[in-house]
C-alpha cells in the first residue's frame, strides 16, 4: 500500500491511496482519494505496458507505453492528458511528464506511480 501526500512535511495531508489487489486476474491497483474510488488495470497479452482506468471520473481513460517503458501517454476519450519521457542513460528513473491541463495533475501523478511500482515489482520478480 502506497501513501501519497500534498504538502510540505509540517502541513502534509494524504491526497490518495494506492494499493495492489493481491488475488486478482490481471494486475490491479485500487485508488482512494478525495474523488471517487477507481482502479487502474493492467492489459494482459501486450508487447508493451497498457493499463486502463475503470470506475471514478476518469473512467476509460487509458495509460500506453512504448517499447523499453521510456516513454507514456495517458489520455482519456481520445484526448491526451500527458505525455512522459524517461532518460535512457541515467543512475536514477527519471521521466520528464508534460501535462495538458492543471486540474489533472493528482490523476497524472498517481497513474505514473502505478507505472513505477509494476515496472519495479517485474523487475525484481525476474532477478534484475
Amino acid at each position: 500500500s502506497w501513501r501519497l501526500y500534498l504538502g510540505d512535511d509540517d502541513e502534509r495531508a494524504p491526497c490518495a491511496r494506492i494499493r495492489r489487489r493481491v488475488l486478482s486476474w490481471a494486475p490491479t491497483w485500487d485508488i482512494q482519494g478525495d474523488g471517487a474510488p477507481f482502479q487502474i488495470k493492467k492489459k494482459l497479452w501486450s508487447w508493451t505496458r497498457q493499463y486502463y482506468v475503470v470506475g471514478g471520473p476518469y473512467d476509460g481513460a487509458t495509460v500506453k507505453g512504448k517499447l523499453w517503458d521510456l516513454s507514456f501517454s495517458v489520455a482519456h476519450h481520445g484526448d491526451v492528458l500527458a505525455t512522459s519521457a524517461g532518460k535512457l542513460l541515467s543512475l536514477r528513473d527519471r521521466h520528464r511528464v508534460d501535462m495538458r491541463r492543471e486540474e489533472d495533475e493528482l490523476f497524472i501523478v498517481i497513474a505514473m506511480l502505478v507505472l513505477q511500482i509494476d515496472r519495479r515489482t517485474e523487475a525484481s520478480q525476474s532477478g534484475d
